[in-house]
């Protein structure tokens, strides 16, 4: 299981009132993922993913989540950040850098039929056509952590 970074409820319910989505009603650990720690998170708004990053760091985030942001709404099927009272996307969760994103229907898949392959390649020329906006680049970012660019 991918749960690296253990969030209890009562963690979960007072780092939600940053945000303005109701009441926890379940946390529950995602299995997948190879990285980060992962949640679905249920609240009496509805339903969203908690990424705990155990790798990034705070000030790394930025580049990511608005890529995201801006990849939404320009029709691209990606999970939206959701923004907290604050207008910040990311905020320290057991002092790890986390996020709430909006949760996608639909289900992992091992092997793709054609139809799925040709709408992965229309939803890979939608974010082509999005074009990313204008900020700091991802390797300017993460320059002071690796040494360089």
């Amino acid at each position: 299981m991918s749960v690296y970074t253990t969030v209890t409820e009562s963690e979960m319910q007072q780092w939600l009132t940053r945000y303005s989505l109701g009441e926890l009603v379940e946390l529950k650990g995602i299995a997948a993922g190879v990285t980060n720690t992962n949640y679905f998170v249920t609240t009496t708004h509805g339903r969203y993913v908690l990424t705990v990053f155990e790798t990034l760091k705070l000030d790394e985030l930025p580049y990511y989540l608005k890529l995201m942001s801006h990849l939404v709404r320009h029709g691209v099927a990606c999970p939206a950040p959701i923004a907290d009272y604050t207008d910040n996307f990311a905020s320290l969760l057991c002092g790890k850098p986390a996020c709430l994103v909006s949760c996608l229907k639909g289900r992992d898949v091992d092997d793709a039929n054609v139809a799925q392959c040709r709408a992965v390649g229309e939803m890979l020329a939608q974010m082509h056509k999005a074009q990313a906006p204008p900020s700091r680049s991802r390797c300017a970012t993460r320059a002071g952590r690796a040494g360089g660019a």
